[in-house]
């Protein structure tokens, strides 16, 4: 094919695949790095990580229905597998190859096999093609960096287990959560690298021993406020930090909202205003929002 630039009937140009410059670029060394390569597998015998990869949320079913409805080889994209001593480990494209499972004209399709030998690079690759992508769940992608030995995401893994708090991947595809399940990876993390993984599993333990279902960021953040901000530490013992979390009345919802709207605070600092004058003891001064509550 001579390359020389082009039209197509849309009158647009087309031109074949250049290098572009990029100053200080650093190519990786591929010494020893062996390149992938095609076969063909019947998509019922890949196997699935569950170490990283969890189960299928709703959107998951509907994404599949769709491609297994609408299944157009020119839109296909070979699942990118690992090969391992269990056999062939989808790293990317789970979708694809549940939906190939699940048309009954499929009996096989392509994939891109790489060499899978090491777990931990294994789980790095899955995390880079879930960050590239851009379609992964962020809970995904940190279970997948837990599994590549990530020290952050080691560090947090840690904390929540210590506290007995779950991170799921996915929410529950009939929206009920377990007690002390959680999607608040962001609240979290911020905990952690703000307060150290020793105060934030404080915080954390004091959450998990209300038994919510499920732990929503705004626990972990009134938690926090209560037990460490220095307008609140030290007036409120973890124990009835952990009763005012579980024994949230909708009387204390509506005066949060109440505040909320008049001083212009987040609906999570305004409850923990309307908590801290529910539970302080009467010889504890109050904060000035507290006060306004």
């Amino acid at each position: 094919m001579p390359h020389h630039a082009a039209l197509t009937k849309s009158g647009a140009a087309v031109h074949p695949v250049a290098a572009v410059d990029l100053p200080g670029l650093k190519p990786a060394r591929l010494d020893g790095v062996a390149e992938p390569i095609f076969d063909r597998i019947a998509p019922g015998d890949l196997l699935v990580d569950e170490s990283y990869q969890r189960g299928l949320s709703g959107r998951s079913l509907r994404l599949i229905r769709s491609i297994v409805e609408g299944w157009d080889w020119l839109k296909f994209k070979p699942p990118v597998v690992a090969i391992t001593d269990r056999g062939f480990e989808v790293i990317d494209g789970q979708h694809t190859a549940i939906a190939a499972a699940s048309h009954p004209d499929i009996a096989s399709i392509p994939i891109l096999a790489v060499d899978g030998s090491d777990y931990e690079r294994r789980a790095r690759a899955f995390v880079s093609h879930a960050v590239d992508r851009l379609q992964a769940t962020p809970a995904q992608v940190w279970h997948a960096a837990v599994a590549a030995g990530d020290e952050d995401a080691t560090t947090i893994r840690n904390v929540l287990d210590r506290a007995g708090i779950k991170l799921l991947t996915y929410p529950p595809t009939d929206g009920v959560y377990g007690v002390n399940d959680t999607m608040a990876l962001g609240a979290v993390r911020r905990l952690v690298d703000k307060r150290g993984a020793m105060r934030a599993r404080e915080v954390l333990e004091i959450v998990a021993a209300a038994e919510l279902s499920p732990v929503i960021a705004d626990h972990i953040r009134i938690a926090e406020a209560l037990l460490l901000d220095p307008d609140y530490a030290g007036a409120i013992g973890a124990e009835r930090i952990t009763v005012a979390l579980r024994d949230i009345t909708p009387k204390q919802l509506a005066e949060a909202k109440e505040v909320a709207f008049a001083k212009r605070l987040s609906a999570w600092r305004a409850l923990t205003a309307v908590l801290y004058r529910a539970h302080v003891t009467p010889k504890r001064g109050r904060p000035k929002v507290a006060e306004a509550a």
